[in-house]
């Protein structure tokens, strides 16, 4: 069993229909049943064997992985949101690439019928203008091109040295004072006026956030940004560099939206239930006598307990006197299995008893064996019957097998939960 897990473990690769989620699927349902038949299944395996049989246009993906991060420790919960996100830009940069198809064919339809009825010649006649928006970064994978070639929105730079947050885009911010001047002090003591400039990256103040009353924390390679009421915010990883960047999309952290449920409209079913089913009229007595206090005022419930209905059913007695008795030697045969007691036997004269020491529970059926083997030779009948309770040495699929092939029916209690079978099986339980 193990064997052939390994070997649907190697042979599994991702298909060009699967999603990260169906494929992540596929392999931790193999994982999962290795590690149950006792194989040493680590992360790190999942990380590397996930990462080896990608499909190609996660390439750049994987090998940005490897060389940013450790995928020794790298979890897989980890890798599977960082490869969500890539595929979820590749959805949207297919989107892309299916509308600028549907571009290019609608405006080469449109040179046919220039050049049908117009020979002219010259560049650029007939032609729509085409949309940087669509346009893919090499380096970053972002959609969009601006002036400078990047964009500036995308990522934001931990900066314990910046005194303020500086942006290049003047569309983020919520307020800007354009008077205001600031001295920068250079190392000669000479002060220099700041001067606003076309900024390439966008820098995030660490002390900044601290005034706000946000908590940074830097450990084992990662940043954790922590509000001190809404907990986790955001994070990331350092990069190669050894700089700490926060993108928009990935590193925030969403705020779950806190929410009260109304447990049930009906109150006095609700206390009810609170009480373990206390009946109606027993609240009624409660909320009267003020024998609880804060207690609301209850009124009669509509709603119909299904629970209480089954408590208060009744069981027929189980019957003490058999309802049919043998009447020839074999024709029914008790047996049991328990532990070693102390009491001596207090079986009738009537009947007869063998004891066989057992080591362990699934010894029984060779035990059977043996005995139907002596007891038939001995009496020169055939064993008919064979009553014994629903333990699993008598209810395994060899012995129901061994019964069928040698004609024996199978005599069992009834399977009613929280009843003892000693009453259905009482003559092996007295010997």
């Amino acid at each position: 069993m193990l064997n052939a897990l390994r070997r649907e473990f190697e042979v599994l690769e991702m298909t060009n229909t699967e999603t990260i989620i169906e494929y992540f699927a596929r392999v931790m349902a193999v994982a999962n049943k290795m590690r149950s038949n006792g194989e040493n299944m680590l992360d790190s395996k999942v990380v590397e064997k996930i990462l080896r049989t990608l499909i190609a246009r996660f390439t750049y993906v994987v090998v940005s992985i490897e060389e940013s991060q450790d995928t020794e420790t790298m979890s897989i919960d980890e890798l599977q949101s960082s490869l969500m996100v890539h595929e979820q830009k590749f959805k949207r940069v297919s989107r892309d690439d299916e509308q600028v198809l549907m571009l290019e064919n609608s405006r080469g339809r449109g040179r046919a019928r220039e050049r049908g009825s117009y020979r002219g010649r010259g560049r650029g006649r007939g032609r729509q203008p085409f949309s940087k928006a669509i346009v893919e970064f090499f380096k970053c994978h972002n959609l969009g091109i601006s002036n400078t070639g990047t964009n500036k929105n995308a990522a934001w730079f931990l900066d314990s040295g910046c005194s303020n947050h500086m942006c290049g885009d003047k569309g983020v911010f919520a307020e800007m004072v354009s008077e205001a001047k600031y001295f920068v002090k250079c190392g000669n003591n000479f002060r220099m006026t700041v001067v606003g400039t076309e900024l390439q990256k966008n820098l995030l103040s660490m002390g900044q956030l601290q005034e706000k009353g946000l908590s940074i924390l830097i450990q084992s390679g990662k940043c954790n940004i922590y509000h001190p009421s809404k907990g986790l915010i955001a994070h990331t990883n350092m990069s190669t560099n050894r700089m700490f960047i926060l993108f928009n999309e990935s590193s925030i952290i969403p705020i779950p939206t806190t929410e009260c449920l109304h447990t049930s409209s009906d109150l006095t079913y609700l206390w009810h239930q609170r009480f373990g089913h206390l009946s109606y009229k027993g609240l009624k007595t409660l909320q009267t006598r003020k024998m609880v206090h804060g207690l609301l005022e209850l009124d009669s419930s509509s709603i119909v307990c299904a629970d209480c209905f089954t408590g208060k059913q009744h069981r027929n007695p189980i019957p003490k006197a058999s309802e049919w008795r043998a009447s020839t030697i074999l024709e029914l045969i008790h047996a049991n299995i328990c532990k070693p007691i102390e009491p001596i036997s207090n079986s009738g004269k009537s009947r007869k008893g063998w004891v066989y020491l057992l080591s362990e529970k699934s010894d029984a059926l060779e035990c059977f064996k043996s005995y139907k083997k002596m007891v038939e030779k001995e009496v020169g009948a055939f064993i008919k019957c064979l009553r014994t309770d629903r333990g699993g040495e008598f209810n395994s699929l060899a012995f129901k097998l061994f019964c069928k092939e040698n004609g024996i029916k199978r005599n069992l209690p009834q399977p009613i939960r929280h009843i003892k079978t000693e009453s259905q099986n009482a003559k092996t339980e007295q010997l």
